[in-house]
Formats: structure tokens, C-alpha cells, sequence
């Protein structure tokens, strides 16, 4: 609704029909329409006592002396707003009653469609004849369109020509215009009013109306969306930097793609930020951040530029790849996906813990450090494709501060190719799984094809510890010819840095070896 029409301001004048003004800067109350009888001689006026401020608006409805006609009925002409525009959900509202003076009293109000001046709401329609106290009466529109508000008194004539005969009496004409709690985004969402399908993926029509809960760019629809709602962004590329500065039960896109950097901030109280739909492509930085709450994505996301996670918890569930670049966390973060690919360096600190479970594959080729939460990396082999369960590479160090524990556990692939589906391969010098001083325990399990190894270190890829952290190792060889349980070759390693014990069991299918140390190992 026009912002002009928000607040009724008590501002009246005693002149009929020119007008009155009982709504602050709208302008273009007049009496309109025919009085019954002709020459009644309605009139406007001021009084005090309004409910918002020292006055309200009157419409007077005279006796005109027209006794001894029994069962008389005045009624005024109407007193008709200006044309205002309302948005779908915007709620109108208006204090109202009718009053004897003896007469009995009779109100009517109304709003009504501009175009057609159809009847949308009534909102009274007394006829009983009593005195009624202030009541408010509200409408709630549906669709955005152009309306205007009238009201009109009436008396019966009970004193049978007696005195003036009755009132009624209107204050306080106002709207709220609601938060919406689903609001859409898309760049052609550009003309404001206009009614639109906000989800343009999602079957059947989502009605929105610009300006209200649809826009043009991710940052207007989060200054509009209320606090724990939800933002559906639509298939397109957006430049921008938005922050999503409001507490969001759901951010969903459509393989939308930000050119810029992203910040989500649950911020305090709220209930975190949870990413869903197809996923979205931020090509600049980003940063979830979540005071007190989680981080949450189920959708494929690709953060091209590094990402900070500040959450109590940073579940990031995605539905094909989940690819990290180099990535700073405070608290815990917790990845799902089908796989995961750490191309940049993914620390947390304190006592948060990281933890990545894929489906299919972990490809790590950057360093990943936990806190003294530890570090649990898993990947699962699930599809008949030809994938290292967990595969460290290009000088990575997984690690852990203090005493956290880090859990390396993978299984090879189904797929056929010899040798290309073991469970935990560590490769190259640099490359190595330890710890500030906790335990460490790497598993794995060779997948289908043959020469599948369990766990297998090879380059001078190293399997090591901090302080009095013990290792475990223990690998099972894939089913199919030389499955080696634990194979170090070409310099790989598994030893103690410090005082903690080391064991190390593999088993194979008959014909191989559980464990198999090269003499260069």
C-alpha cells in the first residue's frame, strides 16, 4: 500500500467534502455518490476522542425534522479515499463505530478494487441500530492491486422527528505490511508490483509480487526476508557480494552462480543457515558464519575462491561434489557428499573437530588440520567406478593440534581397472597422515579389479604421529588377484614420531600378501 495511507494522523478539517485528511499526506477524501433522502445534508466534521490521537473523523447524519413519517431511514453520501496500491499479504486496517444521538444509527464500510470497483471486503455493516464501541475491522489482500477505501452512515428515524439523529465515526486507517517468510530471487524480477511465479524450477506457480517477496538480487531479498525464513534463488548469474545477514531456515538455489564473494551469518539466536536445491557457484570468497549455530549444505556447491566456515557446526551435505579451496574453520565442520576434493589448505582450530565422508571418494591434494577435535576423513567406494576411498596426494598433510585423534578410513571403488580402486593410497614425498600428539588410525579395503591394495603408501608417503600417539594401520586387499592388505613401496613409511606404539595388520585373498614392505621402504 502506498506508504502515503500508513498511519491515520487525526489531521481533520471541519470542511466537507474538500478534503478532510484524516489520513496523514494522503490527499483526495471527498464525498462522492447520492445521500438518500436528496439534501440530507451529511457533513464531515472533527472531533475528539478519537483512538489514535486527540481526533477522529465523523460523518454526521442529520434528522432533518422528517417526522411523523415512522420508519424514516437516512443515509449520507460515501466518503471515498484516493486510489492506493497493496502487495499480496498486506493487511489493511480501520477503528470504526456507530453512535445514536437518538436515533438509531446504521454504518457501512467497505474496500474496493479501483478497475472495477468491485466490493473486496466489507468491513462493517451494522444496521442494529445501537451504539456500538470502537472496533477494528482488517482485510488481508491476496494479489497486489489498486483499491480505495469508503464509508457511509445511516439512522432510522426512532424519534420520529426528533433531534439530529445519529453517527459514525472513523479513526486510525493504517496497514502492516508483513515480513514475508519465503521471498524469490531472480534478475528479471525487476517492475514493482507486478504479480510473478517467484520458484521458476518448481512446479505450478509460486504468486509473488515484486518489491514484496521477489527481487532482482540476492541482497534485497535478504533485507526483506524475516528472521529463520526462506530465500529461493533462481537459475541465473548474479554480480554481487550479498550477505546473508538474516537467520535462514533454508537458502535454496537453482545452479545459480555468484560472481563475487558470499557471507552467510546465521548470526545469534537463529537457527543457522541451511543451503539446499541444485547448488550454487560462488566464484569469490566465502564465509558461513554462524554464531552459536549450525552450517548446513545439501546441495552441490562449488566455492571456487576460499571458504570460512564460523559455526558451531558446518555440515556441508552435497548431493554430487563438494570441492574446498582453501577453507578456515572455527568449530566443526562436517562434510557429505558423493566426493569431496580439499584443493586448498581446510583448518579448523581449538577444539573443532573436521570430519568428510563421501559416498564414492576423498581426493585430498591440500592440507587438512583439525583441532583438538581431530580429523576423520571416510570415503566409501559405494559405485562401480574406479576411485581411491581416501586418496592424499601433492605434499598434503592430514593432522590434528594437541591430542586429536585423526581417522583416515577408506574402501577402493567397484570399479575394474587394476589398481585403481585401493582404499587409502598416500602419495609423495611431503604427503603424510599424523598428529600433534594423538592417535591415528588409518583402515582401508581394497576395492574390484585386481592389484587393489587396502592401504598403501608409496613415494615416501608417510603414516606417522606426534608426541605418544599410537598407530594403527590395517588394511584389506580387494577380493580380486594381488589384494594386498598394507604394500609400502618406494620409500613409503608407517612409524612413530614420538613414543606411541605402531601396529600394522593386513589381509589378503589367498595368493597375496597381508602386508608387503619393499626393502627401499
Amino acid at each position: 500500500m502506498n506508504r502515503a495511507i500508513e498511519q491515520l494522523e487525526d489531521r481533520l478539517t471541519p470542511v466537507a467534502p474538500v478534503n478532510p485528511s484524516f489520513e496523514s499526506g494522503l490527499t483526495g477524501w471527498t464525498l462522492t455518490g447520492a445521500e438518500s433522502p436528496v439534501g440530507l445534508g451529511s457533513t464531515v466534521t472533527a472531533v475528539a476522542g478519537g483512538t489514535s490521537g486527540a481526533q477522529h473523523s465523523q460523518l454526521n447524519v442529520p434528522n432533518q425534522d422528517r417526522a411523523p413519517v415512522v420508519g424514516w431511514t437516512g443515509l449520507t453520501q460515501f466518503l471515498r479515499s484516493s486510489n492506493f496500491t497493496m502487495v499480496s499479504g498486506e493487511q489493511i486496517l480501520v477503528d470504526w463505530r456507530v453512535t445514536r444521538n437518538p436515533d438509531d444509527a446504521i454504518g457501512l464500510g467497505e474496500l474496493r478494487r479501483t478497475s472495477d470497483n468491485a466490493l473486496i471486503s466489507t468491513f462493517f455493516n451494522v444496521n442494529s441500530g445501537s451504539s456500538t464501541s470502537y472496533t477494528t475491522a482488517s482485510f488481508t489482500t491476496i494479489v497486489v492491486d489498486t483499491y480505495y477505501v469508503q464509508f457511509q452512515g445511516g439512522t432510522f428515524d426512532a424519534s420520529l422527528g426528533g433531534v439530529a439523529g445519529a453517527f459514525l465515526n472513523v479513526d486510525n486507517i493504517r496497514t502492516v505490511v508483513p515480513v514475508p517468510t519465503i521471498v524469490y530471487v531472480d534478475p528479471s524480477f525487476t517492475s514493482a508490483g507486478a504479480n510473478v511465479d517467484g520458484d521458476l524450477t518448481a512446479g505450478g506457480n509460486q504468486a509473488a509480487t515484486v518489491g514484496f517477496n521477489a527481487f532482482s538480487t540476492i541482497a534485497a531479498a535478504m533485507a526483506a526476508v524475516a528472521s529463520n525464513g526462506t530465500v529461493i534463488v533462481n537459475t541465473a548469474s548474479y554480480t554481487e557480494s550479498p550477505t546473508l545477514g538474516t537467520p535462514l531456515a533454508e537458502f535454496r538455489t537453482y545452479s545459480a552462480t555468484v560472481n563475487g564473494n558470499l557471507t552467510a551469518n546465521a548470526g545469534i539466536g537463529g537457527t543457522g543457515i541451511t543451503f539446499t536445491g541444485t547448488g550454487i557457484t560462488v566464484t569469490g570468497t566465502t564465509l558461513l558464519s554462524s554464531a552459536g549455530n549450525d552450517v548446513v549444505l545439501t546441495a552441490a556447491n562449488d566455492f571456487v575462491g576460499n571458504v570460512t566456515v564460523t559455526a558451531a557446526n558446518a555440515s556441508l551435505h552435497d548431493v554430487n561434489t563438494l570441492n574446498f579451496a582453501a577453507s578456515t574453520l572455527t568449530g566443526n565442520l562436517t562434510a557429505t557428499a558423493s566426493t569431496i576434493n580439499v584443493n586448498g589448505a581446510l583448518a579448523t582450530s581449538g577444539t573443532g573437530n573436521i570430519s568428510l565422508t563421501a559416498t564414492q571418494n576423498v581426493a585430498v591434494s591440500a592440507n587438512v588440520t583439525g583441532g583438538t577435535g581431530g580429523v576423520t576423513l571416510l570415503g566409501q567406494g559405494t559405485a562401480a567406478l574406479n576411485t581411491h576411498g581416501v586418496n592424499i596426494t601433492s605434499r598434503a598433510v592430514v593432522s590434528a593440534a594437541g591430542v586429536g585423534a585423526v581417522s583416515v578410513t577408506g574402501t577402493g571403488g567397484g570399479g575394474a581397472t587394476a589398481g585403481a580402486n585401493m582404499g587409502v593410497r598416500v602419495h609423495g614425498a611431503g604427503t603424510k597422515i599424523t598428529s600433534g600428539g594423538g592417535n591415528v588410525s588409518v583402515s582401508g579395503t581394497g576395492g574390484s579389479g585386481s592389484s587393489n591394495t587396502g592401504v598403501y603408501g608409496i613415494t615416501n608417503g608417510l603414516i606417522t604421529s606426534g608426541g605418544s600417539g599410537t598407530v594403527t594401520v590395517t588394511g584389506n586387499g580387494g577380493p580380486v588377484g594381488n589384494g594386498i592388505g598394507v604394500l609400502l613401496d618406494d620409500s613409503g613409511k608407517i612409524s612413530s614420531g614420538g613414543s606411541g606404539a605402531v601396529s600394522v595388520t593386513g589381509t589378503a585373498p589367498a595368493g597375496a600378501r597381508g602386508v608387503w614392505v619393499f626393502v627401499n621402504s
